[in-house]
């Protein structure tokens, strides 16, 4: 039988279905040496006690080119498949667009290890705001709930990279929240593609955990980055959009939206006060003027305020 996953798909359209895996592989497994438990990375991760290898490998033993095999399939730009039969990995390579076909070289089990390389694996940081990361680089990170997961960071995704994990290892569970919540959110950032079925709160505290504050962060792999407004509040809007709200904002006539005289916008820790026509002069963000995650109308009273379109405040004063 042949599993596999396709690595350059996110994790969140396409995530490996462990659990049939993991049924598959019991059936002929065979306990072995469990030393690769002393892995920090790996002994953390709901990994059960007894380490399953479908052909006998020296753990204490794993040379670089087993290193390298490793990281080879981990970031694999196509398709990656493992052959249960003959425990052999096999990759599919694109002929032209849209068309595959598999290698005739494969690489067999013995000669990958069971976990990246520790010398290549590096601690996932956050600067200034900004995380920035290296292509095809793996990266640790210990959440708050006190695990460390490894992430990978291909040069279009931000990935897992469990599918070697599932040939290897029998999982008590074959679901982690906190990663797969994580892999959605850095990766949908990354790629510009943000639609995580996650609440405000889910992602503030994953960006938190990461030790992102509110107010302007970025994301990038390589030469490739992104930059958002991450606001107070937990919601997160691309800098483009938040420009493009901001145009139209100082062509709309306040008054008429029901915004009161007095008021003023506050935006990333500027503040903005109305004219006597009802305007405002707001100015498009950057990296020099945003200062906190700031983003709402307020009165002279203090009181957040909510637009309405003339339209509804017609019908109501006709109602009235």
């Amino acid at each position: 039988m042949r599993v596999g996953q396709t690595n350059y798909i996110p994790k969140y359209i396409a995530r490996p279905i462990t659990s049939f895996w993991n049924k598959e592989l019991n059936n002929d497994i065979k306990n072995v040496n469990s030393s690769v438990l002393k892995q920090d990375s790996y002994k953390k991760q709901n990994i059960d006690t007894n380490v399953n290898i479908s052909v006998n490998i020296n753990v204490n033993n794993i040379t670089q080119k087993m290193y390298d095999n490793r990281k080879y399939l981990d970031f694999y730009e196509w398709t990656v498949s493992y052959e249960h039969c003959n425990s052999t990995f096999y990759v599919l390579e694109e002929i032209f667009p849209g068309y595959q076909v598999a290698s005739e070289r494969g690489i067999h089990l013995t000669e990958v290890s069971p976990y990246p390389d520790p010398k290549d694996t590096r601690i996932l940081k956050v600067d200034n705001n900004k995380l920035l990361m290296e292509p095809n680089q793996y990266y640790k990170f210990k959440h708050k709930d006190g695990i460390e997961r490894i992430y990978g960071a291909s040069r279009n995704s931000f990935k897992d990279i469990s599918f070697v994990d599932t040939i290897f290892w029998r999982q008590m569970s074959s679901v982690d929240k906190i990663k797969d919540d994580t892999i959605d959110i850095i990766h949908g950032l990354f790629s510009g593609t943000f639609y995580p079925n996650l609440s405000q709160e889910e992602i503030s505290f994953i960006l938190k955990d990461f030790g992102f504050k509110p107010g302007l962060i970025e994301i990038g792999i390589g030469n490739n980055s992104k930059k958002y407004l991450f606001m107070n509040n937990g919601q997160i809007q691309s800098i483009e959009y938040i420009n493009s709200l901001i145009d139209v904002y100082n062509s709309r006539n306040h008054l008429e939206w029901g915004i009161p005289e007095g008021s003023k916008w506050i935006i990333g820790g500027n503040e903005y006060e109305m004219d006597k026509d009802g305007y405002f002069n707001l100015s498009k963000l950057d990296d020099t003027n945003l200062y906190n995650g700031e983003f709402k109308i307020i009165n002279k009273d203090g009181e957040e305020m909510r637009m309405r379109a003339p339209e509804s405040l017609k019908n109501n004063k006709d109602k009235n």
